[in-house]
């Protein structure tokens, strides 16, 4: 029988491409040195000691910011804008060094992170031991199953010009559902707006979309819109009213079935629940998480379980 290979942070340190921690996950990028395939993946850390609960509030915060991050990137890669930044909006950095040294995980703790973020990817690696050096696996493992959310998004991305430009203008009015715009808020549309497109300031003032408009978008990408536009209002955890009634609105103009509508809000909340919390989220936490962007408690958990079954 095969010995179980066993995993340190000194073995796996070479092929750490970016890292990144908000005193509650870490977020990695592994890849081999000259290599242009990366493998994200993220892990809770487990603080060998307690932090305040003040400090907590700052890291949920931050938390927030960095899920944000995320789904911007992945938003980025439908319509065509490639693969933002790293660091994230300079509310994540403010955020970010709020939590001073100390007050948070240890060094020990990421690291050990960091290896098990490294255990949900290792299968696109191969340590030789002989030599001590990486290389690529024996066997390319099968490729990573995908979440409703991004099945939507890889088989209907925004790419037509009439579609992106309504996907910009939902957007933009999304945007403005409130009367104003924050400065944290208009780097999130810029960054997810397609660069082919007007400033936010002119989209805001356009025509609002008819549903002549919404009828000519392409099929199934009406649906990766109306999605993305639900993962917007809620990455941040605090639905606007105002928004949720103008994207029931969005429904009618996009003529979805109420069937179609709801599965939809669906694929959102599971993808925003799987941006702020960890698979091992005690179930408490993930409520609190639920409760904020109206999922109920069942669907929480099937959230949960859906995400454990995809990174282990």
């Amino acid at each position: 029988m095969a010995r179980k290979q066993e995993f340190t942070y000194e073995m796996i340190e070479p092929l750490i491409v970016f890292q990144e921690n908000d005193g509650r996950n870490v977020f990695v990028e592994f890849g081999l040195p000259g290599s242009q395939d990366v493998f994200e993946s993220k892990a809770s850390i487990k603080k060998s000691t307690d932090v305040g609960s003040k400090v907590k509030r700052r890291v949920a915060q931050v938390a927030t910011s960095q899920a944000r991050m995320l789904a911007t990137r992945a938003i980025r890669g439908a319509v065509g804008g490639g693969i933002v930044g790293r660091i994230g909006s300079s509310a994540f950095q403010t955020a970010a060094s709020e939590v001073r040294p100390g007050q948070g995980a240890s060094e020990e703790d990421v690291q050990n992170a960091i290896v098990d973020a490294f255990l949900r990817v290792k299968d696109n690696f191969h340590f030789d031991e002989a030599s001590g050096e990486w290389g690529k696996p024996l066997i390319a493992p099968p490729p990573p199953p995908k979440s409703p959310f991004e099945e939507q998004m890889n088989n209907h991305p925004i790419a037509d010009p009439h579609d992106k430009n309504v996907y910009a203008r939902v957007l933009a009015e999304l945007a403005y559902a409130d009367g104003s715009i924050t400065k944290e808020e208009s780097e999130l549309f810029k960054n997810i707006i397609p660069p082919d497109q007007p400033s936010l300031d002119r989209l805001a003032k356009a025509d609002p979309v008819s549903k002549v408009e919404a009828e000519e978008v392409t099929q199934g990408v009406k649906g990766t819109i109306y999605m993305v536009a639900w993962v917007i209002a809620l990455i941040d955890l605090n639905l606007d009213p105002v928004e949720e009634e103008l994207l029931m609105e969005y429904a009618d103009v996009f003529g979805l079935q109420a069937q179609r509508r709801e599965e939809l809000i669906k694929h959102a909340k599971f993808y925003v629940m799987e941006q702020n919390i960890d698979p091992d989220e005690p179930r408490d936490e993930l409520f609190a998480v639920a409760d904020k962007i109206k999922l109920n408690h069942d669907d929480a958990e099937r959230a949960r379980i859906a995400y454990k079954r995809r990174v282990g």
